[in-house]
């Protein structure tokens, strides 16, 4: 059998095994002992070998194999956990994870005898263990009579074959398969039709079976047949399917994105050329082609929305394995796992987030001894969070560890001439820790694996920015820091407000919009050569886009001024502009290579006339160009 065309299946439900395995061991480090942990992860682990097994990962399935043994010890009482049982463990399902990883790589696996594998062996193999195990007695199992399980796979299932197997190892993990119509062989490349049929003993309820076979993709019924007294009794599926999934390639959804973006544009053009008609029924039929447009561009836009746990389910093995490595105790929280973003920027987001939940472990959380004597708990604590904030997201992590030390950045930043002695006395909080944003800036004495060499923070900024995001820092000594990042939930439709550049068009994204003003000359304050104005009870910065675009009309010099108020947290820009427009949905379009280096656009859209209007990329108003006027 052809096992390339099951690779992404073993691949994606590999990593949840996985991912389920590690959770569930986690459960069982914070003291969480049930059976039904140890039967998780028994059928995860059984799951994964026998996927692995099909597909010729020798050492997947040997080391599987080697969890199994353990697990099925525990299972029975013959063994009890113990701290070096529950880093073996982890040890084994990381070298799986790795072990995955060299799949989706191309580079496969290698069967040979770790020392993750040989230590599993050896720990079953121990004296003392062989000794409790022959204090205790095996459990004997009943069996029942013959029963018949009938499985019905959906009738759009691609993959027949591989989802059958996985049915078939997922019911022998209650039950002993005595044999299967058509023969095993057959079910495995898919030449059955509808159904294919198990004869099983088992004294699990088959209410148990049938709702773990109904939980997984593609199967569509599952029947019992009961042989009584040599007649047949049906016990029919109580459950229905929920709701059915396809699996979609990226790159048709992304196909499918740009036309529906191409019918917005569209959609946009025809509203603006009816104006000038008065003919109620055609009006009528374009109200209702912008309702229809709308609908489908929020479905396709759903269909790109995943959770943003496929982010952050990776971070908590991250955080035990380096708490172990600077011998820090740290318990990480997750929470708002549910939110949606588009997939693009869940992919995207996944780096940043590892630089800053490190900074918090090797800069934040104290050592135990340090935590004592602050009359902290020894454990520290790393909440990664995310929830929705309008049509945008805010995604926080926050520690309660020792707070970022004011004096300790303001040194380092002297020293490394970003401020002068005058300028860092009168800084505020917020803006001393929006230093550590700086390219090469660190405040570590020493370079070590984690910290030290100036890279990371500055990164961190920048990958956010590039996907419309900004970044943010608060702190409090001796009590912690929180690093908040505000991104939109999509990148590729926005509501944006269109203002007027001499003959041009620009627009700037709704969500960076404080305000709009129209002011007088006289209102403008001059400070040095820089520009300001009041805005609730602070000066603000002020700057022209005809200046910036370095258009020689003194814009400055005009009796009355448009003005747009930017906003990045808690600080403000202004905007002097040509007019204002309307607001308006705009498909955002990346910008082509010789553009890239103009730090003031960040991409462009088609307006409904068919024009081009440049997007402002405010984040770059809030960098050099704002030189403390804030007062």
């Amino acid at each position: 059998m052809e096992m390339n065309q099951y690779l992404d299946i073993f691949i994606d439900e590999s990593k949840q095994h996985l991912q389920n395995m590690y959770d569930y061991l986690l459960k069982v480090e914070n003291g969480t002992r049930e059976d039904g942990v140890v039967h998780e992860i028994f059928r995860s682990a059984h799951t994964l070998k026998g996927m692995a097994a099909t597909m010729g990962y020798e050492h997947v399935t040997e080391l599987t194999h080697g969890l199994e043994n353990i697990l099925d010890e525990l299972r029975n009482e013959k063994i009890d956990w113990s701290n070096d049982l529950i880093d073996l463990m982890f040890q084994a399902v990381e070298e799986l994870s790795e072990s995955v990883d060299k799949i989706v790589k191309g580079e496969g696996t290698v069967s040979f005898k770790t020392e993750t594998l040989i230590e599993l062996h050896e720990f079953l193999s121990s004296p003392s263990l062989s000794k409790e195990r022959e204090e205790k007695p095996l459990s004997s199992l009943s069996t029942n009579d013959d029963s018949i399980i009938k499985i019905h796979l959906s009738e759009d299932c691609l993959l027949k074959g591989a989802r059958a197997y996985m049915v078939l190892q997922k019911i022998e993990e209650y039950a002993t398969v005595i044999k299967t119509s058509p023969s095993f062989e057959e079910i495995k490349e898919g030449n059955f039709t509808e159904h294919f049929i198990i004869h099983i003993r088992s004294e699990e309820p088959f209410s148990l079976i049938q709702k773990e076979v109904m939980h997984m993709t593609d199967v569509k019924n599952v029947e019992l047949h009961i042989r009584e007294n040599k007649k047949e009794a049906v016990v029919s599926s109580e459950y229905t399917v929920a709701s059915e999934t396809v699996r979609v390639k990226l790159d048709d959804l992304n196909v499918l994105m740009n036309l529906v973006e191409e019918l917005v544009i569209d959609r946009t053009r025809i509203q603006q050329m009816i104006q000038p008609f008065s003919d109620h029924d055609l009006d009528d039929t374009v109200k209702h082609l912008f309702r229809l447009t709308n609908d489908l561009q929020q479905v396709v836009i759903n269909m790109r929305m995943v959770p943003i746990e496929t982010a952050f389910k990776r971070f908590p093995p991250m955080v035990r394995n380096l708490a172990r490595t600077l011998g820090k105790k740290i318990r990480m929280k997750l929470t708002g796992q549910e939110t949606a973003l588009d997939r693009t920027i869940v992919e995207k987001i996944g780096d940043p987030l590892v630089h800053l939940i490190r900074n918090s472990i090797d800069h934040g959380i104290e050592h135990p001894e340090q935590r004592r004597e602050n009359g902290k708990e020894l454990e520290g604590t790393i909440e990664l969070s995310a929830r929705y904030k309008g049509s945008r997201i805010l995604i926080e992590i926050k520690d309660d560890g020792s707070g970022i030390n004011r004096q300790s950045v303001l040194a380092k930043a002297i020293s490394k001439n970003i401020v002068s002695n005058q300028k860092a006395n009168s800084m505020l909080d917020e803006d001393v820790y929006q230093l550590l944003f700086t390219p090469g800036f660190s405040t570590a004495d020493e370079v070590s694996n984690l910290s030290g060499r100036g890279v990371g923070l500055d990164v961190v900024q920048n990958s956010i920015e590039a996907l419309g995001g900004t970044t943010s820092v608060a702190s409090k000594s001796g009590q912690g820091t929180v690093f908040s990042i505000d991104i939109p939930a999509t990148l590729s439709i926005v509501c944006a407000m269109l203002i007027k550049m001499k003959e041009d068009i620009c627009a700037v994204p709704i969500s960076s919009i404080a305000e709009t003003l129209f002011i007088e000359k006289e209102e403008i304050l001059h400070i040095g050569e820089e520009h300001a104005i009041h805005f609730r009870h602070k000066v603000i910065p002020l700057f022209f886009l005809n200046e910036l675009f370095e258009y020689n009309e003194e814009q400055k010099e005009r009796l009355h001024h448009y003005v747009v108020i930017l906003e990045k947290g808690e600080k403000y820009v202004a905007l002097g502009v040509d007019g204002f427009l309307h607001q308006q949905d705009i498909v955002v379009k990346p910008l082509s290579s010789y553009l890239k280096h103009v730090s003031l656009v960040s991409g462009a859209t088609i307006l409904g006339d068919g024009k081009v209007a440049l997007i402002l990329n405010h984040n770059e108003l809030f960098k050099d160009r704002v030189k403390g006027i804030d007062g």
